[in-house]
């Protein structure tokens, strides 16, 4: 099987978590929040890398404040300061609604768990940031599966 059914989680779940692992790297940050879309909102999923003391720990984490956390159905305010981060939302089904106000970055999965778009705010994020940010991404999803 693979690293997502080893551990009784999506390919979705192992995409949420790499990122956020990504995320804390870049950011040495230990508190990294991902956000999940829902079909009427998203779910918040804080990471504490203090905390999560592997791979699989952080999987588990993710999996279960996904499914078991309450939707959010007020979107995050466009007038923020960049200061507070850039806000990715992650969605892994098509056909929940395409409109995310609030987010600076939207990643779409498929269940392969690549990302198949990725929508971002121009007016508040440059592109350069985003290419890298993507393909830094992509680079250690690739490293996870190889891995596991």
């Amino acid at each position: 099987g693979t690293y997502a059914s080893k551990n009784n989680v999506t390919t979705y779940d192992v995409v949420l978590a790499m990122h956020g692992l990504l995320l804390h790297k870049m950011l040495q940050q230990d508190v990294i929040t991902l956000y999940s879309a829902d079909s009427d909102g998203y779910r918040i999923i804080p990471l504490d890398f203090s905390q999560l003391n592997n791979t699989s720990e952080m999987v588990q984490h993710v999996f279960k404040l996904r499914t078991h956390t309450k939707t959010q159905t007020n979107f995050p305010s466009l007038d923020r300061q960049h200061d507070n981060g850039v806000l990715t939302l992650f969605v892994d089904r098509q056909g929940i609604a395409s409109e995310y106000p609030g987010f600076d970055m939207v990643f779409k999965i498929n269940e392969k768990g690549t990302a198949e778009r990725l929508d971002f705010d121009n007016t508040r994020l440059c592109e350069q940031k985003m290419t890298s940010l993507a393909s830094g991404y992509i680079n250690l999803v690739k490293a996870a599966v190889t891995e596991a």
